[in-house]
């Protein structure tokens, strides 16, 4: 069976039932009759196992529980083409009491077009394992066509909740799925939707945003087959490998950035262009000769695109901690201040879509990959330089130097020069990243205390910028009296906050101090 549908998110702070109206009357103006439907209530729960082998052969497996029974759907994960969701899917409807064979053991469920697909995709032994529940409260229409009285397209405004063991995930879909005429029919509707500013076309499907709701990575079903590298392997090869795998991860994430449902695609993104801009630098002495220094700058550009929102992200994120910690009362003082961010964040997320959908990007990522591909080709002409021989040589420098900036911190040390430290102990945390494969676990705790201590260093810095974006709130908005004292209070948290990183920095500090010296010994 094949599925076709035309799906929309809304951003935030739209006002959902205004938006649903315009969409249905500009609709009926192209000729499209609406029926109402209704409003019901479904609850989705994915599964898959633990080593996700169902995502990586291409489908996501979905029960469905309804009126005393339950439905399984099996669904391709396939990418939109030309904006438009068109995936096969298998259906099969299993009793209440099988239902919760699922995980026990779903070999012994009946026989049916969804059981037989796991049969052949799965091993026997495989355990399929709840991912995350999905809650949706749809209101349904009945769209129908003037020119194809007999064409039925079924138009839902989805309100979803996506809850895993420790995170959740709201957000709110507008989709178009064509039940019976043709897909010329879709493609209309999906050309009229997009004439509506607060409607972002979707990239990915709810059983994705999930995904990323609980930290499950997107999948790239190409796997990395090359050759688990070892001390004495070639530097060259490291550094290829390690850029491919960011470019791998910059794809992944680039959907999942472009709807900017959850904050994570973004961030994920934006962390993958400090990588590749990490290792241009550390392996430039192997890599291709040409084009390097042009294709650090594009990287640049696009993280700094990226950070905008970023940074936007993490204000709205210290504003619902504030919700969390205030009075009622208080909390409705800070509506004007929400809605400020949330307008700020959706002008910054339209440009970065902009340059998402842009010549621009396109471009970067064709240089990076033919970057990849001259620097295959010619690292036979390079000298032969193992890992072990350049470690040895830049590991213990960047060491001293990170160990240098930390140990000048005291109490009364500046903010500016703890962002200072924290850009270090990121440079040196990658440099190591990068040394992983090689040298097994060797480096893995090293790298936990490098990541407790950037952390903490980051919370610091978030803490501080967020007090300077209370504060410039402040002086350049006409507040009220109680407006102007909660944000002195806001601001005075913020203080405590930075003051509270500032004094785990010590601790931390001094738990990386005593893996330096085990680095040390290792690369001397």
């Amino acid at each position: 069976m094949k599925e076709l549908e035309a799906k929309f998110l809304l951003q935030q702070g739209t006002r959902q039932t205004k938006l649903l109206r315009r969409a249905l009357q500009e609709l009926s103006w192209a000729g499209f009759l609406a029926h109402p439907l209704g409003v019901m209530r479904i609850q989705d729960t994915y599964y898959d196992t633990c080593d996700t082998v169902l995502q990586h052969v291409g489908w996501s497996l979905r029960c469905r529980h309804e009126q005393g029974a339950s439905q399984l759907t099996l669904k391709q994960l396939a990418p939109p083409k030309a904006g438009l969701f068109s995936r096969r899917e298998r259906q099969q409807t299993l009793g209440w009491s099988s239902a919760a064979n699922i995980t026990a053991d779903w070999m012994r469920l009946e026989r049916g077009p969804v059981v037989d697909l796991l049969r052949s995709s799965l091993p026997r032994d495989a355990i399929l394992e709840p991912l995350f529940n999905v809650v949706t409260e749809r209101n349904r229409y009945r769209l129908t066509s003037i020119e194809h009285p007999r064409s039925y397209i079924e138009l839902a405004l989805d309100r979803s909740r996506v809850a895993g063991d420790s995170a959740a995930m709201e957000f709110v879909e507008l989709e178009a799925e064509l039940k019976q005429g043709p897909e010329t029919l879709v493609q209309e509707i999906a050309l009229i939707l997009d004439q509506q500013p607060q409607l972002i076309r979707a990239r990915v499907s709810k059983y994705q945003r999930g995904l990323q709701t609980i930290g499950f990575p997107p999948v790239d079903r190409l796997r990395d087959e090359s050759v688990a590298l070892t001390p004495s392997s070639a530097w060259a090869d490291l550094g290829i490998k390690h850029l491919n795998t960011q470019i791998r991860t910059l794809r992944a994430h680039e959907p999942l950035a472009w709807e900017g449902a959850h904050s994570e695609g973004v961030h994920q993104m934006r962390v993958a262009t400090r990588r590749i801009r990490a290792a241009l630098s550390a392996f430039d002495s192997v890599l291709s000769r040409e084009g390097g220094e042009s294709l650090e700058a594009e990287v640049r550009w696009l993280g700094q695109r990226l950070g905008s929102v970023r940074d936007l992200d993490v204000h709205l994120s210290h504003l619902d901690n504030y919700c969390q910690v205030l009075h009622p009362d208080d909390q409705s003082l800070l509506r004007h201040y929400r809605r400020h961010l949330l307008k700020a964040r959706s002008s910054a997320h339209h440009t970065l879509r902009d340059e998402l959908a842009g010549e621009r990007f396109t471009r970067m990522q064709r240089d990076l990959r033919q970057f990849v591909e001259r620097s295959e080709t010619q690292k036979l002409g390079f000298e032969f330089r193992s890992i072990e021989q350049v470690a040895r040589e830049h590991v213990i420098p960047q060491l001293r130097k990170v160990l240098r900036r930390g140990r000048a911190i005291d109490r009364k040390t500046p903010a500016e020069r703890l962002h200072k430290l924290r850009i270090e102990v990121k440079r040196f945390r990658y440099q190591l990243e990068f040394l992983r494969e090689p040298y097994d676990r060797k480096l893995k705790k090293t790298t936990r205390r490098l990541t407790r201590l950037q952390n903490t260093l980051g919370d610091h810095q978030d803490a501080c910028v967020a007090r300077e974006q209370l504060r410039n709130y402040r002086i350049h908005h006409e507040l009220g009296k109680r407006e102007s004292r909660l944000f002195k209070r806001l601001s005075a948290l913020e203080d405590n906050n930075a003051s509270r990183c500032h004094k785990q920095f010590f601790k931390d500090w001094q738990k990386f101090e005593l893996e330096a010296r085990k680095l040390r010994a290792m690369f001397i």
